[in-house]
């Protein structure tokens, strides 16, 4: 204070994002520069030194934040300004908005202009900063493709059923039905939730890959061959543990009518021989083991027909014709799979979303699976030409497979997700285009992958991993070169060279190699636990024992509070409760809670200029 005369100095601005956002904003490293100058920054502790180009050096003398309020406050150094304090407010506004307001007291009577010209100043560049990330928030949309599973399914069907359990229509909530401008099976629908961004959830699309119609005209024979080879020429240890026994049941009663069949043979046999004497006990033996294998061909006969249209053909020679790569079938294959990827395609290629998130039921869950793996290889490597492409999310991803001591514990699954999700967030401001941020998988056969995921008997499934044909969670890694000489360090990336236009010499950055997707994508697996013969879900189970630790499992309450029945198609049927769809949802993540920064970065990946 300066001739016993001072005055305040107030200035306020409005922003679309809650209070924490904002002081994480405001306290962000180098964020002061962006709108108190160059070589600005504010502490962020009491007595943190403080520096703020055109005001001078300062410290803090005060700092508070809870969910509604921010204050932090300040005290100049210079002897000019001595009693002079700025405070830094922000306070938190209906519909998830907050304001900030900022006031310096103690202002000398002739510094009063050049405050307010500061802090206006100050205010203004702050706002492009915020209304730019509050534009691309607002612009953010979303997309949930749903993979449907084996069966006689109808279009649409799952997509309705899936839309109802995982956004049950409310007062708030509400559903539109719309055409499917994306597939290109004609008369497809798609549905649109509206966004709540009181809640973090933009605008998201539903789409379904409807496969159905692809996978027809498959015969009794086909099923019988891939059943006879996956139950009687597996080895033991490729066989899930769960089903072992049931594939027991089936060897000993094959192997019962086998001996049955030749033990009635043989006893008729010796009956017919010269000179052989029969007794009533040894005919009867005869008669009756001759009968076993007439009677069960007979019952089969009798059912056969109406039991191979409905369940054999129809339902499991969907499994059949998909999870076989024999010859017959590859064409089968690959119909379905170029749907799928025309389907992510249309979707990267729109320019209408900033996010993808793939769900797949039962077999749809392979397909997914396979639709991914080869989608990543094909977009892996696109990307916007940039100056500047830091990778640290994706090295701190790397990182978790190179501890630092030879005795660290494993990473946690959730510090895996969250370096997971900040490395797809890097790559989408670095301008890459791939979309997909997380896959989940509800009633899952990969969970006995090693079983039917063996093309032939000289390549195993670890084979098919080692070789990054079947992309893990966490990514196969080699080794290599260390940041230090002699030392050693485990990579799934490698540098990838690009130009920018107009340059001679290329530019480089680390990129995930073909089998990693698994380094940007989350995988969370839901399943029914099973016990006994028929109850839970004897299809699906944990998938993180064969494809990685980084797999969320997560087993699902049974269907019904305690129904004990086949709940493998339960998993968005909301007929007798829900808890299992909160887990549902919960795996999707549909919220997007990215903070200021990112979406600034994303603006200006965008519009360089």
């Amino acid at each position: 204070m300066r001739d016993g005369i001072s005055q305040s100095v107030s200035v306020g601005l409005r922003t679309a994002f809650p209070v924490s956002a904002v002081a994480d904003h405001l306290l962000g490293e180098g964020n002061a520069e962006d709108w108190l100058g160059y070589g600005a920054h504010l502490g962020g502790t009491v007595g943190a030194p403080v520096e703020v180009s055109g005001r001078g050096p300062g410290r803090v003398i005060e700092l508070r934040r809870n969910p509604s309020t921010f204050v932090l406050r300040l005290a100049w150094d210079d002897p000019a300004r001595a009693g002079s304090e700025v405070t830094i407010r922000v306070t938190t506004c209906p519909g998830g908005r907050s304001r900030v307001r900022i006031t310096e007291t103690g202002v000398a009577e002739d510094d009063v202009r050049a405050c307010v010209r500061f802090w206006t100043d100050a205010v203004d560049a702050l706002d492009v900063v915020v209304e730019a990330a509050s534009r691309e928030r607002r612009r953010f949309r979303q997309a949930v493709v749903v993979v449907h599973g084996i069966g006689e399914q109808h279009a649409s069907s799952t997509l309705r059923a899936f839309v109802q359990a995982v956004f049950p229509e409310t007062r708030r909530t509400r559903r539109f039905l719309k055409p499917d401008y994306v597939s290109p099976l004609v008369g497809a629908a798609s549905v649109t939730v509206p966004g709540r961004w009181t809640i973090d959830r933009p605008t998201t699309d539903v789409y379904e890959l409807y496969w159905a119609h692809l996978l027809r005209d498959t015969t009794a024979g086909q099923v019988y061959g891939w059943a006879a080879r996956l139950v009687l020429l597996t080895p033991r240890a490729n066989i899930s543990r769960t089903l072992r026994p049931h594939v027991y049941v089936v060897r000993a009663l094959l192997l019962v009518l086998a001996l049955a069949a030749v033990g009635g043979i043989v006893a008729w046999a010796l009956g017919r021989g010269p000179g052989a004497s029969v007794t009533t006990l040894s005919a009867g033996v005869a008669l009756v083991l001759a009968a076993v294998p007439g009677v069960v061909w007979k019952v089969a006969r009798l059912i056969g027909s109406p039991l191979q249209d409905l369940v054999i053909a129809n339902v499991l020679g969907d499994a059949a014709r998909y999870l076989d790569p024999g010859p017959d079938n590859v064409a089968v294959r690959q119909r379905i799979r170029e749907t799928g990827l025309h389907l992510i395609d249309a979707l990267h290629d729109s320019g209408r979303y900033g996010r993808v998130i793939v769900y797949g039921h039962s077999l749809g869950s392979v397909i997914a699976y396979d639709i991914l793996a080869h989608s990543w290889t094909r977009r892996s490597r696109d990307h916007a030409h940039h100056e500047s492409l830091p990778t640290p999310a994706l090295r701190a991803v790397e990182d978790l497979l190179n501890p630092r001591r030879p005795d660290a514990p494993p990473p946690d699954v959730d510090d895996v997700r969250a370096r997971q999700l900040a490395a797809w967030q890097e790559s989408r401001v670095n301008g890459f285009s791939w979309l997909v941020s997380d896959l989940v998988t509800a009633g899952s056969p990969l969970t006995h992958a090693r079983w039917l995921l063996n093309p032939d008997k000289a390549t195993s499934f670890d084979d098919q991993v080692a070789d990054r044909a079947l992309p893990s969670c966490p990514p196969t890694t080699t080794l290599a070169s260390g940041p230090t000489p002699g030392s050693r360090r485990r990579v799934f990336t490698y540098t990838h060279a690009y130009h920018l236009p107009g340059e001679r010499y290329a530019r480089s950055v680390q990129v995930p190699d073909h089998g990693a997707p698994f380094a940007l994508v989350r995988w969370t697996n839901l399943y029914f636990p099973h016990t006994g013969i028929m109850r839970g879900d004897p299809v699906g189970g944990p998938v993180s024992g064969t494809f990685g630790a980084w797999v969320r499992d997560r087993p699902l309450p049974a269907p019904g509070g305690g129904f004990a029945g086949f709940a493998h198609t339960k998993y968005v049927d909301t007929s007798r409760t829900r808890a299992h769809t909160v887990l549902l949802r919960e795996a999707l993540d549909l919220s997007v809670s990215s903070d200021i920064d990112h979406w600034w970065a994303l603006a200006s990946a965008a519009d360089p200029t």
